[in-house]
């Protein structure tokens, strides 16, 4: 008896049927591989972690109280926390170059260690640059004095800060602190002292200054403030040709007062000119070129300085409106502009420095 094969359309069918059978089981088997492998890498993820977690016990004192720590998955082969075979991704036999990301969570009071598939140098926050390090790369600076302290120099240097809210002027650095002064007057007319001394330890100005009006600074900003800075209170004695800015930067340290919130100096006004006639031989009294291109000179009001003359128990010295370096009784009503000390870590957010750009500052 003759055996018959099968037909063209049976073989179709079976290949149809059994091609219908494998776009059903195929796409399950591919998925539970792949659920599979997820698996593993979750479970390899966890292990890190808990490595991780090993590694912080033993270094708590490089984990930062706020903010993260970036931890690279080579310092935890180097410790012996974990070896290279740890680290090959089981979904692609791949070298895994993730981070793990900790950070303190005060919630329960304890370290968060989270691992990342982005490196850590993609995550760490760019650092942002210090004050100082800004005025040290700025144009419009000179190291003019006796110290080499830089100090911004012109008529309009973009020397501009926002502090307190409100716009303020760069100085210079001293001591790797930047000095600044309030760009607006504080007071337009005010004895710098109401008993007409000339100490300004016990002056009724400085007493303002360092209780009214630090009142008045929002505790952001006081924080970035140095409170117990050292200030150069002078004096400086009166002679003929002698009343340089080089001199007044000399005598500074004369005496000495430590507190928060001060004044300009003399000197500081001299050495803010770029005028030629304006130099460490020119006698501050009995010239007005020091005004000319000079960003501290102000036109409309009598500026005071910390500086004391010394032979005198009642005269301070300031800068008068027609650009000379004088003297006044120090029960007159002159204009305040008040001066700080920033602590030298300081940093700049944002701005350039121009009046409409100003450094955007934050510890």
């Amino acid at each position: 008896m003759k055996k018959r094969g099968f037909t063209l359309t049976e073989v179709l069918g079976v290949i149809v049927i059994l091609g219908l059978i494998a776009l059903i089981i195929f796409p399950n088997v591919s998925k539970s591989i792949k659920n599979s492998k997820q698996k593993l890498y979750n479970e390899q993820v966890a292990l890190i972690e808990e490595n991780a977690r090993k590694w912080g016990v033993e270094h708590t004192a490089q984990l930062p109280d706020s903010g993260s720590y970036y931890l690279e998955l080579n310092d935890l082969v180097l410790g012996g926390y974990v070896s290279q075979k740890e680290l090959k991704d089981p979904r692609d036999e791949s070298l895994m170059t993730g981070c793990i990301v900790i950070s303190y969570d005060p919630s329960y009071n304890q370290y968060k260690y989270i691992y990342t598939e982005a490196s850590c140098e993609d995550q760490r926050p760019v650092e942002k640059p210090t004050l100082v390090e800004k005025i040290n790369t700025a144009a419009n600076i000179a190291t003019s004095d006796s110290e080499g302290n830089k100090r911004y120099v012109g008529e309009s240097p973009n020397n501009y800060i926002r502090f307190n809210n409100e716009l303020w002027r760069i100085i210079g650095v001293f001591g790797g602190q930047v000095k600044i002064m309030k760009n607006d007057f504080y007071n337009t007319g005010i004895a710098w002292d109401t008993s007409n001394k000339n100490d300004w330890s016990t002056a009724s100005l400085q007493t303002e200054l360092n209780t009214t009006y630090w009142d008045t600074i929002d505790s952001i900003y006081q924080n970035m403030v140095d409170q117990n800075h050292n200030w150069g209170i002078g004096g400086m004695s009166y002679s003929e040709g002698v009343n340089t800015r080089s001199n007044f930067y000399a005598a500074r340290n004369n005496r000495t007062w430590t507190g928060k919130v001060g004044l300009m100096t003399p000197a500081d006004y001299g050495y803010a000119s770029t005028n030629g006639n304006c130099t460490d031989a020119t006698d501050l009294y009995n010239t007005t070129h020091c005004k000319d291109n000079n960003w501290t000179y102000s036109n409309s009001l009598h500026q005071w300085t910390i500086i004391s003359l010394s032979d005198y128990s009642d005269l301070v010295w300031l800068i008068h409106t027609n650009g000379n370096t004088g003297w006044g009784g120090a029960n007159n009503l002159f204009g305040v502009r008040p001066v700080v000390y920033l602590k030298a870590d300081v940093r700049v957010e944002s701005g350039s420095g121009s009046n409409t750009n100003p450094f955007n500052i934050s510890l």
